[in-house]
């Protein structure tokens, strides 16, 4: 499961991705950020180095990143693996 996975991934690692957004600060581009710390059987994704808001409808709510970092998590499982609460049991989002 989730917490097996997690196990043999310790560590701190880090991506950016970049959207081009006209009007969006930094010249058009809108940065996505994410940390991943895994320590302790735990997966903390820290996306606060993101860009801020900004005036488009790319913008989301803390539901929607969460419903990503599951279906991320749920990929990187074996297939019989349930989807469920308990594979967000060891994440924090």
């Amino acid at each position: 499961g989730t917490r097996g996975f997690i196990s043999r991934i310790s560590g701190r690692y880090a991506v950016e991705d970049v959207l081009e957004v006209p009007g969006a600060s930094h010249n058009g581009l809108a940065r996505i950020r994410l940390t991943l710390t895994v320590q302790r059987g735990r997966a903390t994704f820290d996306f606060r180095a993101t860009d801020d808001q900004i005036d488009s409808p790319l913008n989301t709510v803390h539901a929607v990143v969460v419903s990503a970092v599951l279906y991320g998590l749920r990929l990187l499982l074996p297939p019989q693996t349930p989807t469920n609460d308990g594979v967000l049991a060891p994440a924090r989002v």
